[in-house]
């Protein structure tokens, strides 16, 4: 009798009902991407960052833009302008793009910092991040981006 009722339990205890895991958080933080020259292998092109704090399904506050074109090794740069924008993908697979920042300057180590904004959308957002592309006047050359998940979605 004794074997049956620790055999019925040990069934009872597989047959009990699993506890969910608890939900995903927004991973919250700096997205950083940088773009480098075609025809270059150091630092000449442009950087983006930003900090990202997911407050929802469909919307992202954006913290300390900075955009900086970049020069290379020997300081030169590469005549051409860097661009940066908030990207967001959505549940449905498209994207989504915020409005161009831009340094204007040339290259250099400052980069320009550009206030603080919210991204909203009318789809769920699953990542977003920031973009950065190299433009020769309007011609877009190459870009890069660095997303992070939105762990409200």
């Amino acid at each position: 009798m004794k074997k049956f009722v620790l055999v019925a339990t040990a069934v009872a205890a597989l047959a009990a009902p699993v506890v969910a895991a608890p939900q995903a958080f927004a991973t919250d933080g700096k997205a950083q991407a940088h773009v480098t020259t075609p025809g270059k292998t150091d630092n000449s092109g442009g950087t983006a960052s930003a900090v990202l704090d997911f407050t929802g399904d469909r919307t992202v506050y954006y913290k300390d833009w900075y955009v900086n074109d970049t020069c290379d090794s020997n300081g030169d740069g590469d005549g051409l302008g860097t661009w940066a924008r908030a990207i967001a993908k959505y549940r449905d697979g498209s994207y989504g793009y915020g409005s161009w920042h831009k340094d204007t300057r040339g290259c250099g180590p400052a980069g320009l910092g550009f206030a603080d904004g919210q991204f909203t959308a009318s789809k769920d957002i699953m990542s977003a991040g920031v973009q950065v592309c190299l433009y020769d006047s309007s011609t877009q050359i190459r870009c890069a981006s660095d997303m992070r998940d939105n762990g409200n979605t």
